[in-house]
């Protein structure tokens, strides 16, 4: 078994190189192959010089390869579809820019993915605020947590969507059969949408697919301080409804 880990990422720069230590410490089973692109979703900061130094760190590692690519098309969607288009593996894993992962977590992945057998898998993330962030005293690292954690969600089989695009892996030859994620949905540059991985489940599980969560695949999501706003917060609210 292969997985392909992408990370689509949109000017955060500052969050690759946060977060990026983590990704370079990931574990495998042995045996197993990894790879880990980065897609530069037409930033204009320095995110291609952060993406570049990540994809040498990983590419050093015993056992794993790694790659940088540059969509144009404005859109996460289109970046998660060019991930998947240049993917080589069985799996594709996928993360958001602001993940930090515990270094067994792709360890993990791997193991589930053999003892359940699904065909989409994810897990929860717990919220953290940033080291040089501010925050209002009010708004509380949990409140950043999924809702699998609020929800005290145990291991179990899916028959609505509820895996969080920023932590679900899918089998490749599906996820292409089913024509990958809608371009129509989804965050576009600065613009906030949602709505694409949702979607995508829905057509999965319309094809018969199997989905599981897994509390073991746990992460940590970084809260940007700007969502911690209540503006933010209410624009999220409409978007979503």
């Amino acid at each position: 078994m292969r997985i392909s880990v992408i990370v689509c990422t949109y000017n955060r720069a500052r969050f690759l190189r946060l977060c990026g230590e983590s990704w370079t410490a990931l574990k495998r089973l042995a045996g197993a192959e990894a790879e880990f692109l980065i897609v530069d979703n037409n930033s204009d900061d320095d995110t291609a010089a952060a993406s570049r130094a990540l994809v040498t760190a990983i590419k050093a590692k015993p056992g794993w390869t790694a790659s940088y690519h540059f969509e144009p098309v404005q859109g996460l969607s289109a970046a998660r579809n060019r991930g998947v288009a240049e993917a080589a593996g069985d799996w594709v894993a996928f993360l958001d820019d602001e993940c930090l992962t515990p270094a067994d977590w792709l360890l993990r992945l791997e193991e589930e993915i053999r003892a359940q057998a699904p065909d989409a898998i994810g897990g929860p993330y717990r919220g953290r605020f940033t080291p040089d962030g501010a925050y209002p005293p009010s708004f509380l690292e949990r409140y950043g947590d999924s809702h699998h954690l609020r929800d005290g969600w145990e291991a179990r089989w899916l028959s609505k969507p509820g895996l969080s695009g920023g932590n679900i892996a899918v089998r490749r030859a599906l996820l292409r059969e089913a024509g990958g994620f809608d371009p129509a949905l989804g965050m576009n540059g600065a613009v906030i949408a949602f709505g694409e991985e949702s979607e995508l489940q829905t057509r999965l599980l319309a094809r018969g697919a199997k989905l599981y969560f897994s509390p073991r695949l746990e992460l940590v999501h970084f809260i940007r301080p700007e969502k911690s706003d209540l503006n933010a917060g209410l624009t999220a609210a409409r978007r979503r409804a």
